[in-house]
């Protein structure tokens, strides 16, 4: 075994150590491409740096992800002591927690570098925005914590999570639009998902009326040969890469017209941030689903 490797103990307080960077913690994982899905992925200790102890998978995933957001929630609680700007309580999936591999959109936040926040993190990879409302973390958090601003990232998963992305498109047919490819229950879905947002909206400013939210659409996925959106929609006929973007794309357009046409009734209150077209080619996406650090940049900016 190489001797610049560290034993999983000297890697958990190197995670729990805040002046230890990000980017140096980094390199110590990867991508556990077995145990991750859509927009829940999962960490594990980099085998070239990290020894092995032979714990078990499960005990790993569930340690390293949760210390994820502990780390950020250590920083937030000592940046609060002597703080006098905006705070922010944070809710939502991977585009807002990433465990440890990349600087997402919260993380970049965070950086006093770039921006002036302090921001205690609800999310969760994988979360369903169904979850989250049911599990209402969030009441508590801003009860708590009084900030001036609340961030939602959620509906992702909801949308193509255990391959539902296949149950939400027409067959191919070779004269067919892609703006005709989504069908009824794409319709559906986008009712269920404002159902959920409408109702975490009313109740958060029943009892916050000066509270500010946002909320995202998400960008243009770019669809490849990913579980999550290429291989779907391949079960569907819809083999060519170029229709593939388009249907994608015209699924996020009308996901953030919901939205949109949400936040309408929320004005003053609630904002709907605008991220498509914003990540760019497929070089600058980490995956499917999520972009590389300067692409979480620009949705953080």
């Amino acid at each position: 075994m190489a001797t610049n490797t560290i034993t999983q103990q000297e890697l958990v307080n190197k995670v729990l150590d805040l002046e230890v960077s990000d980017e140096e913690i980094a390199k110590y994982f990867v991508l556990d491409d077995e145990q991750s899905k859509a927009f829940q992925p999962h960490v594990k200790p980099n085998p070239e740096l990290v020894q092995d102890n032979g714990l078990e998978g499960a005990f790993l995933l569930n340690t390293f992800n949760g210390l994820a957001r502990a780390r950020r929630n250590r920083r937030y609680r000592r940046r609060i002591k002597n703080w006098t700007g905006v705070k922010i309580v944070a809710e939502g999936d991977s585009w807002f927690q990433y465990p440890l591999i990349l600087k997402d959109t919260i993380d970049q936040l965070c950086d006093l570098d770039q921006f002036e926040y302090a921001i205690y993190g609800l999310s969760e990879a994988g979360d369903l925005l169904s979850n989250i409302v049911k599990e209402d973390e969030i009441t508590e958090a801003i009860e708590n914590e009084n900030p001036d601003v609340f961030l939602i990232s959620g509906g992702g998963n909801d949308m193509v999570g255990n391959g539902r992305m296949a149950t939400l498109v027409h067959e191919f047919a070779a004269n067919r639009k892609p703006e005709n490819y989504p069908n009824d229950k794409f319709d559906q879905f986008l009712g269920e998902l404002e159902n959920l947002y409408r109702g975490l909206f009313t109740r958060l400013l029943a009892n916050r009326p000066h509270l500010k939210i946002l909320c995202h659409g998400y960008d243009n996925a770019i669809p490849a040969d990913g579980t999550w959106l290429g291989k779907p929609l391949e079960t569907r006929g819809i083999n060519d890469k170029v229709l593939q973007r388009q249907i994608v794309a015209e699924m996020i357009g009308r996901f953030n017209d919901r939205l949109i046409e949400i936040v309408a009734d929320f004005q003053g209150s609630v904002y709907h941030v605008d991220c498509q077209k914003l990540i760019g080619t497929k070089s600058k996406w980490h995956d499917e689903l999520h972009p590389k650090n300067p692409g979480y940049l620009k949705v953080a900016e």
